[in-house]
């Protein structure tokens, strides 16, 4: 990992700097940077240059380090074999030793596809891990072990020299692969033993057993018999693993991405994309299937999966040229050094950071394109958002039947060239992230250009050139922030094994999948995706989808309003209003008007986070000081109207007759449709004492307290309440509901009517969930307003004149009014409630 003083130096020096603050333009933010603080980025870049040769040094191949693992391992496995007695006398920390030397002894030890005597250090140290497995009764272990073993025998260039081998040195190591992978194969397929019999004895008298085997003795013929044997057997295992394979994938070997027919990508409103239905899509039904286009492991699984093809892995397959980066097989291992790892190979931990302030995905994507077609792609992006160039058609893409079947390692530069131009199409959000993190991936696109002109991929006399460097560094900025903005983040879910209960997510990978980025968010998605381990994202509908409406997946997390919201704008840089952020918002006393002129907000404000879910307007800086005003002018309106109101009644402490005038009756039913009518008697006292901050129960209206002034006051805190908060909150409409009682034990129904009028033109999308306490407080509330109406329904001829000069609408008011008693009748709720 990347360590250097003088990032954190840079980190507090750009904290601290007004004038890099003020500037708008991002390439200019970054000339500004290279130009003001050059003899910084100067020790910066050595210094990350000085780090890189030094992780080199330490983690690449070492004959030493090797040869002493090698020889320890042997060394154990001479005791394994020579033990009397038991099996269990090789201990537990005995084979732990064991099998961390020979970890280290392949991570460290050189790979040379020409040279025999390097390759038989491992095809021993292979074939001598799987013995001891296979008594241990590891079978997945002894099956990876002989698979890499037998990859070294079809893989080494001189054929030659292993029948040599054999025959004059060690013929006893074929014949114990041949064995072993025959037991294997029978232990796990008990019905082909027969068959692996007779292949076993058509290898000749080596592998009969009536002989006694000398080396020296064995001609070439009996090895050429017994690779055949050895060719054979793997054949048969490996139909085996292509059964189960084939079984568990879910896209063919030859296809990229897949998806649905009832589906389509279309353009939104404000110039964004997204996915629809076209046809009626069920519940469950798989809708696309796309395998990664890039990937990078997280640092605590390198070990575990293959950096190729993101298998999980029991034995791994090193690297050729360093011992930090390990493959499923010598095959992932030859694809994966070509594609990508080749130019990163030696310093890949250095590059590979912490999740997502990892350089790695960005480095791999810049070096799989090349560096100055991702430039010219980003440009001609750029330039489309100006309105100068052409707005690259993503359908170009999914209907490419190129990129849809070859392998990514095989396809055309047209072809690449036409997925990184898809790719820059993608959202970056540069500029809008918070401060902290723009200055972060700042810092980092000046490491990851010093890593690029490590390896050469980049020359080094262009940090003279400020222009022509801040350019390349906003290049790399961008690109490391569209990853991390599009990427998939695969995780799995870990159970506490003490607590079944507890459960937390285990961050594997992060992946790209470009046809998936563009499903939109929302915290009640209507669809879900998952990652194999084959890393193949696969998204399937929660719920039936009516045609016309669109797909979305949560971007995550699953948590409370506050913590959702916080974490979309700081990782995506926008204020979520889907469904259930909306409902929670009106049920949330964080939720004001917007201060932004002809929006109506709302505008959440909890702790440290300001945003407008209806325009998108982040509070940041000197303005959080208005947004904090307003809170606590909203909270002070509240009190003081809930003080005010509580004037109006006795002290002593019965309230059935407040409550059954709002809420009405409080009936308990035999059969419950809700599991909270229960207890909805003891929410009622609890709602009621939180309205008026006391324990104290409410009476019938005081009648000698019902002043003018009073109400004058009353009425002055309820309009500046109304005037500052969200006019969808659920709070508003719980003031409403009191204020309206007030009036009507006034008999002022001329204002009980025009505060109707307000709610009718408020309340349209407060409706929680069905599972939620408040919806039922809600149906009360809305029953009595309705009722109210009603009630004085049959003197709006006379009063209608005034009351719409007052603003009041009494065509809207029966469509909401009816809407009330609609919903409650839906709900099967209406026995419950008075009247």
């Amino acid at each position: 990992m990347l360590k250097s003083e003088e990032f954190m130096k840079l980190m507090f020096k750009l904290e601290n700097d007004s004038k890099y603050h003020s500037i708008e333009d991002n390439f200019k933010r970054m000339l500004y940077i290279v130009q003001r603080y050059k003899t910084r980025l100067h020790r910066y870049g050595n210094d990350v240059l000085e780090q890189c040769r030094q992780y080199e040094q330490k983690h690449g191949k070492s004959v030493s380090i090797s040869k002493y693992y090698s020889d320890r391992a042997f060394k154990y496995f001479d005791k394994y074999q020579d033990r009397d007695g038991p099996k269990s006398l090789f201990t537990k920390n005995e084979f732990k030793d064991m099998i961390n030397s020979t970890e280290k002894a392949l991570r460290y030890g050189t790979i040379n596809w020409n040279d025999w005597n390097t390759m038989e250090v491992m095809l021993r140290l292979y074939v001598n891990r799987a013995l001891i497995q296979f008594d241990r009764n590891r079978i997945q272990s002894v099956k990876s072990d002989l698979r890499h073993a037998s990859s070294i025998l079809r893989y080494f260039n001189q054929p030659l020299l292993i029948r040599e081998f054999f025959a004059m040195k060690d013929p006893n190591l074929l014949v114990t692969i041949i064995r072993l992978k025959s037991e294997l194969i029978t232990k796990i397929d008990p019905s082909s033993v027969e068959r692996v019999d007779s292949i076993v004895e058509s290898g000749g008298p080596l592998l009969n057993g009536d002989t006694k085997i000398i080396p020296g003795k064995v001609t070439e013929k009996d090895i050429e018999c017994s690779l055949e044997v050895l060719h054979k057997l793997d054949s048969m295992l490996d139909s085996f693993e292509s059964v189960v394979q084939k079984f568990n994938e879910i896209l063919g070997p030859k296809e990229n991405f897949r998806f649905s027919t009832k589906l389509s990508l279309c353009e939104t409103e404000n110039g964004g994309r997204c996915y629809r239905s076209t046809d009626y899509i069920e519940s469950g039904e798989t809708i696309m299937l796309e395998r990664a286009q890039e990937s990078t492991i997280f640092r605590k699984h390198q070990m575990t999966h293959c950096n190729y093809c993101l298998q999980s892995i029991e034995t791994f397959w090193p690297c050729s040229q360093c011992s930090e980066t390990v493959f499923c097989s010598a095959r992932c291992s030859m694809y994966g050094y070509e594609q990508f790892h080749r130019y990163e190979c030696g310093i890949f931990g250095l590059i590979l950071g912490q999740d997502i302030y990892s350089m790695a995905h960005c480095y791999r994507h810049l070096m799989t394109f090349g560096i100055d077609v991702v430039i010219q792609c980003d440009n001609e992006e750029l330039a489309s958002n100006c309105g100068t160039g052409e707005r690259f058609d993503v359908n170009t893409f999914m209907q490419s039947e190129s990129l849809r079947t070859k392998p990514y390692r095989n396809m055309s530069n047209d072809d690449r060239r036409l997925i990184c131009r898809a790719s820059a199409s993608l959202l970056a959000h540069r500029g809008k992230h918070e401060s902290y993190r723009e200055r972060t991936h700042t810092l980092l696109s000046i490491a990851l250009a010093h890593f690029l002109i490590y390896k050469g991929h980049i020359r080094g006399d262009i940090v003279m050139n400020d222009v022509a460097y801040s350019r390349m560094l906003e290049h790399i900025c961008l690109s490391m922030q569209r990853t991390c903005t599009n990427g998939f983040c695969w995780s799995e879910t870990v159970t506490n094994k003490k607590d079944d209960n507890d459960s937390d997510y285990l961050r594997i990978a992060s992946v790209m999948c470009f046809v998936a980025s563009f499903f939109n968010h929302s915290c009640k998605p209507n669809v879900t995706w998952s990652i194999n381990s084959g890393g193949i994202i696969q998204l399937i509908t929660t719920e039936s989808v009516e045609p016309g409406k669109e797909l979305t997946i949560c971007y995550g997390p699953r948590a409370k309003l506050a913590e959702r919201q916080e974490r979309l704008i700081n990782d995506y840089c926008f204020p979520c209003r889907c469904e259930l952020c909306l409902r929670d918002v009106a049920n949330s006393d964080h939720a004001f008007k917007c201060t932004k002129d002809d929006c109506p907000g709302p505008l959440f404000v909890e702790n440290e986070l300001e945003a407008c879910l209806q325009c998108g307007k982040v509070d940041k800086g000197k303005q959080q000081q208005a947004s904090r005003k307003l809170a606590l002018n909203v909270q002070r309106m509240s009190s003081k109207f809930n003080r005010s109101i509580r004037k109006f009644y006795h002290k002593e402490s019965l309230f059935q007759y407040a409550l059954r005038n709002i809420f009405g009756n409080l009936i308990k039913p035999k059969k419950q449709d809700f599991t909270e009518i229960n207890q909805f008697d003891q929410t009622l006292k609890l709602l009621l004492s939180s309205v008026f901050k006391s324990e104290k129960r409410l009476t019938k209206l005081n009648r000698t307290l019902l002043t003018p002034s009073r109400l004058d006051k009353l009425e002055k805190y309820f309009d500046l309440y109304f005037s500052m908060v969200y006019d969808r909150s659920y709070y508003l409409l719980e003031k409403c509901a009191l204020l309206l009682h007030v009036y009507k034990e006034m008999d002022l129904n001329e204002r009980g009517l025009l505060l109707v009028s307000h709610i009718n033109r408020c309340m349209d999308h407060i409706y929680p969930s069905l599972t939620d306490q408040s919806l039922v407080k809600l149906i009360y509330m809305l029953d009595y307003v309705a009722q109210y109406y009603h009630q004085w329904s049959e003197q709006l001829d006379d009063k209608l004149p005034k009351l719409v000069d007052m603003g009041f609408d009494s065509n809207g008011l029966d469509s909401i009014v009816n809407e009330f008693w609609m919903m409650c009748a839906n709900l099967n709720v209406q026995r419950y409630i008075s009247g």
